[in-house]
């Protein structure tokens, strides 16, 4: 059982006992008080069992235990005000607390109670989960036999973050923590030891005022941008206590195995405290003025993580509603005979940041309006954001230099295609002006090849000519001057000219420049003719004809 006297929370613990009646000399901390108990007792007698061992644990000095009471108690106040105090929603209790900073005192035990506190934030910022914490090893009693927390099969795969009771029967206390609380926990700690440590390295304030930034409210309702509501309604307040606490012990279900693995989420936070102002549902719910009265609201904030979406909307209220009609159908079934659940339901309902309640933001600094600046001033200041905002600068930057790029080269090819028809504008012109007689370009200045295939033509022809006035011997010669028998003559293929055969004399010819022709002697062995002259070589250096006939 849950309540608050004079402002303090206090969880009233039932345990059942196999003795007729209670002894006063009763010693809780006696193992053999769990003959014959069952589990619900065993996890009651846990709790001060796990007290009295943690109080020997941290008694050593008076100084020492009094920094230990003093760090639990301010480790308390920061949970509470950042919403994270509460282990039925899957958060840390009071049993958690006290065995973490007792656990930091062993590590670090002759501290002030400062650095105890900042040593505490230190040490779970860097835990490494899902490691245990634990004061002691646990140990077993085989009279007993009862089930003692084992690592090697107790944490496989479920347990995410396990802190040990050092009591027998070894527990997990916080078998209620999932990954999506573990995340707000992480965080809250991380903003915790970022404060602490800044006190610590800056200038001591006598007044206390610097601490005053660790106890802060959290500003639940301004920090994420989706909220859903779940309104807890009854026909009465009897019915309300009862039906609320059902609820509000299945709400971490909801978060963690329900909307925290089914939806695309970056980040989901069950706030644990209700709001009692009654009903924000619309006025179609169709809830009767009683139930509005009778209403207890439950806050979930979520934010989405759109590269994972593979749509354009999400239906949670649907998946609330299921969830409603599946798990807390449970409820009526175990409803004590006259008892009914008529007019018992829950109401659920989507919000915006922007249209959240005003009546939430009580106790915020600022109310809503100031809890909307502060998370615009906190998305302004955060690093992620800011790199993306200046990459998607660039980027709009880039574009901007392209199409200037583009339109500077669209300018240029609209002045170079002027340029051509002003051009060929002005030729057309010129050409009318003439008449026509301007002959083209090809035919003023003929190219080189032209001119180089003219000048072989020329060449040849001249070489045609050329053997065409070149006498046929057997046309000179005629009857009454026979050429010698003994020269055998025959005329080129190539150049026409007469060649005598080997082995035989040339004829006797005479100079026809000089004054008197001398006879040439006659050589023993004529000189064999020297090979035909190459086809392109016209002149024959032996032709008696070369001077002129």
């Amino acid at each position: 059982m849950t309540f608050d006297m004079d402002g303090i929370n206090i969880d009233l613990m039932f345990a059942r006992l196999a003795t007729p009646s209670v002894p006063e000399s009763l010693d809780v901390d006696d193992d053999r008080i769990f003959a014959g108990v069952d589990s619900a007792t065993e996890k009651s007698l846990n709790g001060p069992r796990s007290a009295n061992l943690i109080a020997r644990f941290v008694s050593g000095t008076p100084e020492r235990y009094a920094a230990f009471l003093t760090v639990v108690r301010c480790v308390r106040r920061w949970a509470k005000a950042r919403g994270i105090y509460s282990n039925k929603m899957g958060y840390w209790g009071g049993i958690n607390v006290t065995i973490a900073v007792a656990f930091t005192l062993q590590l670090y035990p002759n501290v002030s109670p400062a650095a105890l506190l900042r040593k505490f934030f230190l040490v779970f910022k860097t835990w490494r989960w899902p490691n245990p914490v634990m004061l002691c090893r646990p140990h077993d009693v085989p009279e007993i036999g009862l089930p003692v927390w084992n690592g090697f099969v107790s944490s496989a795969g479920r347990e995410v973050a396990p802190i040990i009771t050092p009591a027998y029967p070894a527990m997990n206390s916080t078998g209620n923590v999932s990954r999506q609380t573990l995340q707000i926990l992480h965080s809250e700690i991380v903003r915790g030891h970022g404060i602490v440590d800044r006190i610590f390295r800056e200038e001591p304030d006598d007044s206390g005022a610097a601490w005053n930034e660790l106890f802060e409210p959290a500003d639940f309702f301004g920090s994420l941008p989706h909220y859903v509501g779940l309104c807890v309604v009854s026909p009465t307040t009897q019915q309300l206590q009862s039906w609320a606490l059902y609820v509000e012990s299945r709400l971490r279900v909801l978060v963690a195995s329900v909307l925290g693995r089914s939806l695309p989420l970056k980040r989901i936070q069950l706030w644990p405290k209700g709001a009692s102002h009654g009903c924000y549902a619309d006025r179609h719910a169709g809830l009767t003025a009683a139930q509005r009265r009778n209403a207890i609201t439950y806050f979930i904030g979520f934010a989405i993580d759109r590269p994972r979406m593979r749509g354009e909307r999400l239906d949670v209220e649907r998946m609330v509603q299921q969830w409603a009609g599946a798990d807390l159908a449970r409820y009526a079934a175990n409803l004590p005979e006259g008892e009914s659940m008529v007019g018992s339901d829950v109401v659920v309902k989507y919000y915006r940041r922007r249209v959240v309640p005003k009546e939430l933001f009580e106790g915020q600094s600022g109310g809503k309006d100031g809890s909307i600046a502060r998370y615009r001033k906190r998305k302004r200041e955060d690093p992620v954001r800011r790199e993306k905002v200046r990459l998607r600068k660039l980027e709009v930057l880039k574009k901007k230099v392209e199409d200037m790029q583009r339109r500077k080269r669209e300018r240029e090819e609209d002045a170079e295609g002027a340029l051509a028809a002003a051009a060929k504008l002005l030729a057309d012109e010129d050409e009318e002006e003439n008449g026509g007689d301007t002959k083209p370009m090809e035919e003023e200045a003929p190219d080189d090849d032209v001119q180089q295939k003219k000048e072989t033509e020329a060449q040849d022809g001249a070489e045609d000519k050329t053997a065409d006035e070149i006498p046929n011997p057997d046309v000179i010669m005629s009857d009454e001057n026979p050429p010698p028998k003994a020269i055998d003559t025959h005329i080129s293929d190539k150049t026409g000219d007469l060649q005598p055969t080997a082995n035989e004399k040339p004829p006797e010819t005479a100079d026809p420049d000089a004054d008197g022709a001398a006879p040439i002697p006659e050589t023993a062995d004529p000189q064999p003719t020297a090979d035909p002259p190459p086809s392109g070589d016209t002149s024959n250096p032996r032709d008696p004809d070369a001077d002129g006939a």
